[in-house]
């Protein structure tokens, strides 16, 4: 497995589990519930990529090659998509009167929504060999 897939899988699977759990204990209604989230994310993040790093230092210092930038880019664009498509939904729903924590939610939902596509895709990617 490519290094960089292992990091696709890493934030995978702690951006399902950390947003996930901010958002299924009710944490939204709160400001620092979502910092406390977003801290966790990063500590863990960076705890596991130098984990990664450590197990096979000769990959992790490698630049990116051509195939992996592509992957990147088409990853990116697909997650583009979500994000947008969130954010033109929290726009429209400000409209309607909707209490602006709600919104604010509404929008770092689809953000985290795009990275759960965005990492996805890029283990599609890794998969396939594209």
């Amino acid at each position: 497995m490519a290094f960089r897939e292992k990091i696709s899988w890493i934030s995978l699977v702690l951006t399902l589990a950390v947003y996930g759990g901010y958002f299924a204990v009710g944490g939204f209604a709160s400001f620092l519930g979502l910092v406390g989230a977003t801290v966790l994310f990063v500590v863990l993040m960076v705890a596991f990529t130098i984990v990664v790093s450590v197990i096979s230092p000769k990959d992790a210092s490698a630049p990116k090659d051509e195939r992996e930038r592509l992957i990147a880019y088409k990853s990116v664009y697909i997650a583009h998509f979500v994000v947008a498509g969130g954010a033109f939904m929290a726009i429209g729903a400000l409209f309607f009167d909707i209490d602006r924590l709600i919104v604010a939610n509404g929008l770092f939902f689809a953000m985290i929504l795009g990275e759960v596509v965005s990492d996805t895709a890029q283990i599609v990617y890794f998969r396939r060999g594209v």
